[in-house]
């Protein structure tokens, strides 16, 4: 579940850079902020998923199978500079969510378990709270951007573990039309199923033409352009990880076991800004669903855990965003 801290990469560098001196700004800031930033002072998403159908298997066999009628998530953040000074900066944020599930048509298909508990509609409630350090700085006479990550993290339940990331960007060229970094992240996860990962960002604008191809690797890849005089489309592609903590008490299976799905949405966003401060944000698509696994707490992922796998379905996403500053 924890690879959700890839999404954090563009969100920290945006916060950060709006932070910085004058002089960093104009070597490194302008590189990783425009007029739609990802990280927002508060954001608040509504997002639905299309019916679509389910099977699982504990153990490499097989356990029930089904249809998710319906899938519904909220999502709230906040982000608030605690310091702010002219090379470095301290950013707390806390995150809530709620992931709502309408199953039916369940079939049990396991010899081993022919009462599991996990077949009906079920609410999951997902917080985190996080601090973050983020310095700016040169290296090799490029911006370079440090930042180290502490989050903890739970549900309606209480907090259930901390954990950590570092990341270091970078901006290898920066003019005009093209932008270029290159680093890495390293988690401080013993569930994580990569230590560290490279980052790799692209930004370049078309000359004639209004596109801007936006990429960051392993995040998403975006094609990009301006749509009515206060308006921005986006036709691409993003990954996206996504978790929330289970209790069980069914014999053979952890007390405390959290859900992790990787999702890879195609499709379009468009941001419209309302006012100077206020942004609405559409977004839908298909959604490709990866690697959906229950696993203990704590605990790496395993193909003898539970996995669960479902069709390709549509979504449609509804969000809006505040930053007074």
């Amino acid at each position: 579940m924890k690879n959700v801290f890839v999404l954090l990469l563009l969100p920290v560098m945006t916060v950060s850079a709006q932070t910085q001196s004058d002089s960093i700004k104009k070597r490194a800031g302008k590189a990783i902020t425009n007029k739609f930033p990802t990280t927002r002072f508060l954001d608040l998403q509504y997002e639905q998923f299309s019916e679509t159908d389910y099977d699982s298997e504990y153990k490499r066999k097989d356990l029930e199978e089904g249809t998710i009628k319906s899938q519904r998530r909220f999502k709230a953040a906040m982000n608030v500079q605690l310091i702010k000074k002219p090379t470095w900066s301290i950013t707390a944020s806390a995150r809530y969510k709620l992931e709502s599930f309408d199953i039916e048509k369940v079939r049990n298909v396991s010899e081993d378990f022919q009462d599991f508990p996990l077949t009906k509609s079920e609410d999951y409630h997902f917080f985190s709270t996080s601090l973050s350090y983020t310095k700016f700085s040169m290296l090799f006479k490029k911006p370079v951007m440090f930042n180290a990550t502490v989050t903890a993290d739970g549900s309606d339940e209480g907090y259930e573990r901390i954990t950590g990331m570092i990341l270091t960007t970078l901006i290898l060229k920066k003019n005009e039309r093209t932008t270029i970094g290159a680093g890495f992240v390293a988690f401080v996860d013993p569930a994580s199923q990569f230590p560290a990962l490279p980052v790799f960002t692209y930004e370049h604008k078309f000359a004639g033409s209004a596109w801007t191809l936006d990429l960051i690797v392993p995040r998403y890849i975006y094609m990009r352009r301006s749509l009515l005089e206060n308006g921005r489309l986006s036709l691409g592609s993003a990954f996206e990880s996504e978790g929330f903590y289970t209790y069980t008490s069914q014999s053979g299976f952890a007390n405390v076991n959290s859900f992790s799905r990787n999702e890879v949405k195609t499709g379009f966003i468009y941001e419209y800004h309302l006012n100077k401060s206020l942004i609405a944000t559409f977004r839908g698509g298909v959604a490709n669903i990866f690697g959906g696994q229950l696993s203990e707490r704590g605990e790496r992922r395993d193909k003898d855990n539970l996995e669960v796998k479902q069709d390709m379905n549509g979504y449609f996403n509804i969000g809006f965003s505040y930053n007074p500053f």
